[in-house]
């Protein structure tokens, strides 16, 4: 079960704003998963649709254009279709209409054997970009019970989205840092996802379906905050003002988390990684070799030096970044670099993956 979280930024797991956890749920969930907390969004000139096809199909985004728009007619070598060929069944849901990014299309191509879209839910209210993570967590497990074992399942949420507006009576009054700004309206649909969430998952444990699955959470994207708002995030999560570094940092990083049968191996990994091997480490959790899939990422529970490339030609190692200021990035990227020097570069002397291994799960 791989669960694709709108917008959703590593730097809100574990953080507490009024006195309140942000993500309860999802910080109970990645104490019993392996946590990867040096992950990072590599989307260049897309969003969800470029997440979901560098997650699922481990490959790097177009330099122009979007795969979902320009080559949705093609077949791909991706996560679902590699396990539909194993004997899975393979089944997508959003709650969105099937033309947004050209999903239909795409999520056959993709390798998906069945799809259920907005059409096929129940009516109810509308929250970001379609149907409020609620209702659609709450109809997902008749949807799931449908499916014939072994399945694989893709769910993609949609209320944490830009601009970030939740009705009043949904919000949690106890906070109200930031009320009023994006930065604050951030905060709220985060938290509205987290319960979202957790109703989710106290049914699939309450149905014994969790202990039987792999069950994956990614934020697919950076939250697109401006940078002031970007900055006052920070200023309320760290309690301080952020460097240059330090906010590309956090507008890259999201979390991935990778939950298995009985919280088997669960603790947090510091190796860097990216989208784009995400369905390299799922494949391999699950046992299944690597060396004949065309992917680019790597399983990131299999001990290595690690490169985290992205499509603007920035990349980071774990122990530093180098940071481009060219198009699709932050005016804060090219601020980071000293006049004259063609990038910026943060040589923190930690995270070294030279050492780091994990215990072997299959």
């Amino acid at each position: 079960i791989v669960i694709s979280a709108e917008s959703l930024q590593a730097a809100v797991l574990h953080a507490t704003v009024d006195g309140h956890a942000l993500t309860p749920h999802l910080n109970a969930f990645a104490a019993e998963s392996l946590d990867f907390q040096d992950f990072y969004d590599q989307t260049h000139l897309g969003t969800t649709a470029e997440a979901e096809f560098i997650a699922l199909a481990s490959r790097l985004p177009l330099d122009a254009g979007v795969v979902a728009t320009r080559y949705a007619s093609n077949r791909f070598r991706a996560l679902p279709q590699v396990l539909r060929s194993e004997g899975y069944a393979t089944f997508s849901a959003a709650a969105e209409p099937p033309t947004f990014w050209n999903m239909r299309q795409m999520h056959r191509s993709l390798g998906f054997s069945s799809s259920a879209f907005l059409p096929d839910f129940e009516p109810g209210e509308w929250i970001g970009v379609g149907l409020n993570d609620e209702s659609f967590f709450a109809q997902v497990p008749a949807m799931l019970e449908k499916q014939r074992a072994p399945f694989m399942t893709y769910l993609l949420t949609s209320s944490n989205h830009h601009p970030y507006k939740l009705p009043d009576r949904l919000k949690n009054a106890d906070v109200t840092t930031a009320a009023g700004t994006m930065a604050g309206d951030y905060l709220q649909t985060v938290m509205y996802f987290d319960r979202a969430f957790g109703q989710f998952i106290a049914e699939l444990r309450s149905s014994g379906l969790l202990e039987r699955s792999v069950v994956v959470v990614y934020g697919d994207h950076q939250s697109w905050l401006d940078d002031p708002n970007l900055q006052l995030l920070h200023d309320i999560l760290a309690g301080r003002r952020a460097t240059p570094l330090e906010l590309w940092r956090m507008r890259r990083r999201t979390p991935l988390l990778i939950r298995l049968p009985g919280a088997v191996a669960a603790g947090p990994r510091a190796v860097p990684g990216g989208l784009v091997d995400l369905a390299p480490t799922v494949l391999s959790l699950l046992g299944f070799p690597l060396d004949r899939e065309p992917m680019l990422g790597h399983d990131l529970t299999a001990p290595a030096r690690r490169l985290v490339a992205l499509r603007d030609g920035s990349f980071t190692d774990g122990r530093g970044s180098d940071i481009e200021g060219r198009s699709g990035d932050s005016p804060l990227a090219a601020a980071a670099r000293p006049p004259g020097v063609e990038s910026g570069h943060d040589r923190r002397g930690d995270g070294d993956c030279s050492s780091w291994s994990v215990e072997n799960v299959s």
